[in-house]
């Protein structure tokens, strides 16, 4: 995910040109809002769910690296 979106993030910019803080902000929000950025799934209690709307719970995820947390667009509804 953070790969996905760190390449989002650098084509809303040009290399050697500088952009005011608010274009930036601007752009970001839009990406976000269009869905162009990925999230972790989750329910309208923040707890993280698999891409079948199955909770994971805190104890299925402390210590591990692998899990089945699901990415989904940033404009996706929340259930």
């Amino acid at each position: 995910m953070d790969l996905y979106n760190n390449d989002i993030g650098l084509s809303l910019t040009q290399k050697g040109i500088s952009h005011p803080k608010d274009g930036l902000i601007y752009k970001i929000v839009n990406a976000i809002l269009a869905g162009k950025l990925k999230v972790i799934k989750k329910d309208s209690k923040q707890n993280y769910l698999t891409c079948d709307d199955k909770r994971i719970t805190k104890k299925e995820l402390k210590g591990k690296w692998k899990n089945n947390k699901c990415l989904i667009s940033s404009n996706a509804k929340i259930r």
